[in-house]
């Protein structure tokens, strides 16, 4: 008898459910579970059942980690990673040698070195990059992002694109892709390709 589980049931009251019809009607249930057909006989303990399932899954786990897929994909994503925090690396480097930072330069900073700061993998000191940046876009009134494009701005445009990097850093985070996009025009203006 096939019965039918709702989509997002946890696996253990799925196997209690098909354990409870199968001995009410007396013949062995199926159901489906993530593209697996699960069988349950008359007379299951839904433990044993779950046992048997996660040993299946454990399996189905250790094989894929063990795949030549797995490993080179693993492979390119800690060079991936390597290659983000050499960035990284490098976005610090800079910001040091830049000290003091201005404005201009700090935007063209976190411009270049945003996709390598917005990696997973990555280990940056963000209560300082937000200490650092923080003194370069420090709060203005009346200053948001309608500011971006009205031409001859640029500096509370850019105040307010830095104002957004450090809110993410101070919640431990990089800044957002869109970063890129509301900076190149500004960074176009000044003559910072």
């Amino acid at each position: 008898m096939q019965i039918h589980i709702l989509a997002g049931s946890d696996i253990r009251d799925a196997l209690r459910q098909a354990a409870q019809e199968a001995d009410r009607a007396q013949e062995p249930v199926e159901f489906d579970f993530n593209g697996e057909v699960i069988r349950v006989p008359v007379g299951a303990d839904p433990v044993v059942l779950f046992g048997d399932w996660q040993r299946r899954q454990d399996a189905a786990a250790r094989a894929y980690r063990a795949s030549p897929g797995y490993v080179r994909e693993q492979a390119e994503r800690a060079e991936r990673a390597a290659e983000a925090q050499r960035g990284v690396n490098l976005f610090l480097e800079l910001l040091n040698e830049a000290a003091p930072l201005d404005l201009r330069r700090g935007l063209k900073l976190l411009y270049l070195y945003q996709p390598q700061l917005d990696h997973v993998d990555v280990l940056a000191p963000w209560a300082d990059l937000a200490q650092t940046f923080g003194a370069l876009a420090p709060a203005k009134w009346g200053v948001g992002r309608k500011d971006l494009k009205k031409p001859g701005n640029e500096e509370d445009a850019a105040r307010w694109i830095v104002g957004q990097a450090v809110d993410a850093f101070q919640s431990g985070y990089p800044p957002h892709p869109m970063l890129r996009t509301f900076a190149e025009p500004i960074l176009r203006t000044w003559g910072m390709p």
